[in-house]
């Protein structure tokens, strides 16, 4: 049975949101609600702790037999964790060397280790074909303390040869679980490297991350206190909403499309008016304003089969469409 939300003006829509908001590497790789002492605790922990590895690629004709596709392709498998056998995850070519879970987190361990941050998930997705691990680095106060920000670090490992061992800082409204995608000027968000860290990689990896989310975090507070200290009102609100989800005055649109625009607008505008926003004591500000906007986003657009899976790769990955949609909400409302 769908969910429903009753809005200000008083009509009943259906809520496309978990009745459970939780975050994306607990959806993605089980309820990991522990924080985990080391990267080899969290691996085996998640059942991360397998090894990827290439073999010959081979296709099959139409007589069951098996051909080998040539010596400059190679499958790439890995643990099947459902059955205990083998399953491919990508084709890649002989220069392909994969990096290893176990190889691609121990940045996480420095961190820890050296500066306090908490190992907080670890997960596959994509059928297995992309690692994660996320990495919290503290929190980000707001409004006086009535509002915070999660900082984390989530490290990223396509198995399949698709691309580059990534780092990502990810933001997290804990008031509402919002993630809160922005790319600040000046401020490095997300960075790549090609090959598997040594150990003196490692270290130099974790001082990168550390300064990294210095940077973030600095450049990200001073914008989020002037999106607080920016008033927003009531009137203006509706014009910026209404113009993210327009109607055609010549009703060009097809009704069901004008009807559905409608309800987004009137579900926005019950959330800004709701808890997650009066309650934090931002309502009246452009910063309560993008957060109505962006909860919305993560929590109350239809995904299709309402899949949570769906919503928590939004969430997780800075390059998904919603996620940069998200970016650019944050562009809007900081320069209202």
């Amino acid at each position: 049975m769908t969910a429903t939300v009753t809005t200000a003006a008083g009509t009943t829509l259906p809520q496309y949101a978990p009745q459970s908001r939780l975050l994306p590497w607990n959806v993605m790789g089980g309820d990991l609600t522990t924080e985990f002492p080391s990267v080899d605790a969290a691996l085996k922990a998640t059942g991360l702790d397998y090894q990827v590895t290439t073999r010959p690629s081979y296709w099959m004709d139409d007589e069951g037999y098996a051909h080998e596709s040539g010596p400059e392709f190679r499958q790439v498998v890995r643990p099947n964790p459902v059955d205990g056998g083998t399953m491919v995850i990508g084709q890649a070519g002989t220069r392909l060397t994969p990096i290893q879970n176990r190889d691609a987190f121990a940045v996480a361990d420095v961190l820890a280790a050296e500066y306090g941050a908490k190992i907080k998930g670890a997960c596959d997705y994509r059928y297995g074909k992309i690692s994660a691990l996320v990495v919290g680095l503290g929190e980000i106060n707001l409004a006086g303390g009535t509002d915070a920000v999660d900082l984390n670090l989530l490290v990223r490992v396509p198995h399949d040869g698709s691309g580059a061992l990534s780092f990502s800082l990810t933001s997290f409204r804990p008031t509402c679980t919002n993630a809160v995608h922005a790319a600040l000027k000046g401020a490095k968000q997300t960075w790549k490297i090609s090959n598997t860290p040594n150990a003196q990689g490692r270290i130099d990896l974790a001082k990168q991350a550390l300064i990294a989310a210095l940077n973030y975090r600095d450049a990200f507070q001073v914008q989020a206190e002037a999106m607080i200290d920016q008033a927003v009102t009531a009137a203006e609100f509706d014009k910026i909403v209404a113009g993210l989800y327009p109607i055609d005055p010549e009703a060009k649109d097809d009704a069901a499309t004008t009807v559905r625009r409608l309800e987004i607008r009137d579900t926005i505008r019950g959330i800004y008016q709701g808890p997650t926003v009066q309650g934090a004591g931002i309502g009246g500000t452009a910063w309560g304003a993008y957060n109505a906007v962006t909860e919305y986003l993560d929590w109350y657009r239809p995904v299709k089969g309402d899949s949570p899976k769906a919503r928590a790769e939004a969430q997780m990955d800075p390059t998904n469409p919603y996620a940069r949609r998200s970016a650019r909400m944050f562009d809007l409302f900081a320069g209202v």
